[in-house]
């Protein structure tokens, strides 16, 4: 017996682990319970969520769980019987979200629609799972070994051509600069500060952002023509930007 059990949890291990991400489930979900800011979920069965009618964020389906990449919050589901999902994180663990469907509906498969899930679940596991992890370690060496290890991990996910490995990346150089200035600022022996020097390959990854379909990338460059000193240049790409739905861009103004 002890055989057997032993058997079938190590079947169900393989099993779970192999199962890969996908993104194309389609439907809207409302809330049936317990009132909290997440009244729906649109699924729209090509990796994007649109959550209370308004903004869209990524999401993925693994193991009959769901989970939404929302702003700075992680949002996670298990799917029920019943054609439901109910809310497995804490911001929505006592909520419950029902569709008139019978029953969950998927869009059609593609390479490129699979691609991305397996890419946008690598990123979770990157900026969420081991960056939970991270912050949860106090000594400063293992918190400056781990940033290393998530930028090495976001340049390789970028570097396979995931717009949100490559905002990270972004972000992530963008704030050694602005830190830079800040640290000179704040030196009472520093003669004079030192105006920050256009960096090229900032500009081309800010602009890659652009072109690989993430309009954010619009205010990241804003942030960067600001931090040198473009003014004029910068308020001319966030105007653009928030013509193509950059978000950020809206708070720039």
């Amino acid at each position: 017996m002890k055989k057997l059990v032993f058997l079938v949890l190590a079947l169900q291990t393989v099993f779970a682990f192999g199962q890969k991400p996908s993104n194309n489930l389609v439907g809207t979900f409302e809330n049936q319970g317990k009132k909290n800011k997440y009244a729906s979920f649109n699924f729209d069965g090509k990796g994007k969520v649109i959550v209370n009618n308004k903004d869209k964020f990524e999401f993925f389906e693994k193991n009959d769980s769901i989970y939404v990449l929302h702003e700075d919050d992680l949002l996670a589901f298990v799917k029920t019987n019943d054609n439901q999902l109910k809310g497995l994180s804490k911001k929505i663990d006592k909520s419950t979200y029902a569709t008139k469907d019978r029953g969950f509906k998927y869009e059609k498969t593609s390479v490129a629609g699979d691609k991305r899930a397996d890419l946008v679940e690598q990123y979770y596991q990157v900026n969420y799972t081991r960056a939970n992890k991270m912050f949860a370690k106090k000594k400063k060496g293992n918190f400056l070994s781990s940033m290393q290890t998530m930028k090495k991990e976001n340049q390789r996910l970028c570097d396979l051509d995931l717009d949100l490995g490559c905002v990270q990346i972004f972000v992530y150089s963008l704030g050694d600069k602005s830190l830079g200035l800040i640290s000179v600022l704040f030196d009472s022996s520093a003669k004079e500060v030192q105006d920050i020097k256009p960096d090229e390959e900032l500009e081309k990854l800010g602009y890659k952002i652009i072109d690989l379909g993430n309009a954010e990338g619009y205010g990241l460059l804003y942030s960067y023509y600001t931090l040198i000193g473009k003014d004029d240049k910068a308020k001319s790409i966030n105007d653009k930007g928030i013509k193509e739905g950059c978000k950020v861009c809206l708070s720039n103004k």
